[in-house]
C-alpha cells in the first residue's frame, strides 16, 4: 500500500512509519462527493475545512406531545390546567351565576309590576 500523504510504500500498515498519517482513511473521489449528502473534510491550502452539501429534499418539523415528556413539562401542563380549571370554578361560574340571577331578579320585578 502506498501513503496518501508522502507516496512512500508502507505495506498493511494503517500509519506510515515517515510521516505518521492514517492511511484507513481515503480520499472520496468527485463522484463520490458529488453523491455524498453529509459533512465532508476537504484539504485546500493546507487547511482543513468543513464543507456541507444538502440535498434538494424538503424538511418539515413536528412538534408533538408524547408520554415520554420530562417531568418538568409534566408540571408545568399540570399548573396551566389547574390554573384554567380554578379560574373557571372561582371566577367565571360566579360571575355567570350572578349576571342569571340578576336577570331573573330583574325579570321578576317586571313581571310582578305589570
Amino acid at each position: 500500500m502506498i501513503c496518501q500523504k508522502c507516496n512512500k510504500e508502507i505495506g498493511n500498515n494503517r500509519f506510515c512509519p515517515y510521516c505518521g498519517q492514517d492511511n484507513s482513511i481515503s480520499v472520496m473521489s468527485e463522484q463520490e462527493k458529488d453523491d455524498y449528502g453529509g459533512v465532508t473534510i476537504e484539504e485546500k491550502n493546507n487547511r482543513i475545512h468543513g464543507s456541507y452539501t444538502r440535498p434538494e429534499r424538503q424538511y418539515s418539523s413536528v412538534f408533538r406531545f408524547k408520554g415520554g415528556s420530562s417531568w418538568l413539562s409534566r408540571i408545568i401542563w399540570g399548573l396551566v390546567i389547574l390554573a384554567v380549571a380554578a379560574f373557571v370554578v372561582f371566577v367565571a361560574l360566579p360571575f355567570i351565576s350572578i349576571a342569571f340571577l340578576s336577570v331573573l331578579v330583574i325579570w321578576a320585578v317586571f313581571k310582578l309590576l305589570n
